[in-house]
């Protein structure tokens, strides 16, 4: 599996609705499932607000996987 298929499966684990963008609420929901109750759905923004290039409040697969890339992973 290349890079970009895991960010992509890593991406479409946490986009729950499958709308194509991440959400706080997703995110939120997903660390919850495992395990990371404690995250705020604040904090889980303030870390979506870290990759969101565009400043429309989610996360778009391209921003994703350019911070994958920044990561060292891709």
């Amino acid at each position: 599996m290349t890079g970009i298929d895991t960010a992509r499966t890593v991406f479409d684990a946490f986009d729950v609705n499958g709308d194509g963008l991440l959400t706080a609420a997703e995110f939120r929901q997903v660390m919850a499932e495992l395990g990371v109750a404690t995250l705020t759905l604040e904090e889980a923004q303030a870390l979506l607000d870290r990759q969101d290039t565009d400043a429309d409040g989610t996360v778009s697969f391209d921003e994703f996987w350019n911070a994958y890339q920044r990561s060292g992973r891709g």
